[in-house]
């Protein structure tokens, strides 16, 4: 197995499992996408077959595992820009509950319960749903090139379109607890709007969550599909 065509396998591999989405990154213990990267190393060597007789010199099989970690490194990401839209929308649920802004960080590292559970769901349907297998054959795929400007640009629109589609019942919590606040402040001024708007915010948010639970699993469902089918532009 100590070939050309291995090492290149075990480059994409492994630069596909480093960037692939799996949930919560904190969740996955690294080991894991190490075995990932070794499964797979395998599967992809049989596509390379071909790239032995190319290799002459340490020099072009450096460049050429280079480029092989780049494509793995795209379809990893590609499917990663998608499937954080799915830790968002639970982050605009986790906002609205606790009536505080969107903090800035990971939204597949340490977030609300919420965004965790969007993101350990999205986990779920993509590895039991065949989104994992898809995401394999696609970076099976890619033989030439790397992500093009407007792929990526494309990408995070759709992200943007995503996230505020599933996120949307939370968005309009808060507006309408915001207008609400701001209506009794107008009429009855000695009442503090800001700790009324709070908790009606909160409230109208876990009751949005709760009545359409299973369309937000749905949402989460299509978003980990959509993952697995972004990279196929690549391979095209």
């Amino acid at each position: 197995m100590a070939t050309p065509a291995f090492a290149l396998g075990f480059a994409k591999a492994a630069a596909f499992a480093a960037a692939m989405p799996l949930g919560r990154a904190r969740a996955v213990p690294r080991v894991a996408r190490v075995a990932i990267a070794v499964v797979l190393a395998p599967i992809f060597a049989q596509h390379m077959a071909h790239f032995d007789s190319d290799l002459g010199d340490l020099a072009s099989l450096a460049r050429a595992a280079l480029l092989n970690a780049l494509q793995g490194a795209s379809v990893g990401l590609c499917a990663t820009i998608i499937a954080a839209a799915a830790a968002a929308a639970g982050e605009l649920f986790d906002a609205a509950v606790a009536s505080q802004t969107i903090p800035v960080r990971d939204v597949f590292g340490e977030s609300g319960p919420i965004a965790g559970l969007s993101a350990t769901l999205f986990g779920w349907f993509l590895m039991g749903a065949g989104g994992f297998d898809r995401l394999v054959t696609a970076c099976i795929n890619v033989t030439d090139g790397t992500p093009h400007v407007r792929t990526v640009a494309l990408l995070g629109s759709a992200f943007l379109q995503i996230a505020l589609s599933a996120g949307a019942p939370a968005l309009a919590t808060q507006a309408f607890a915001t207008v609400a606040a701001a209506l009794v402040a107008r009429l009855a001024p000695r009442i503090n709007s800001l700790f009324l708007g709070a908790p009606v915010a909160s409230l109208l948010a876990l009751c949005a969550l709760v009545i359409g639970s299973a369309a937000f699993v749905t949402a989460i469902a299509g978003i980990a599909w959509r993952a697995a089918t972004a990279p196929t532009a690549l391979a095209r």
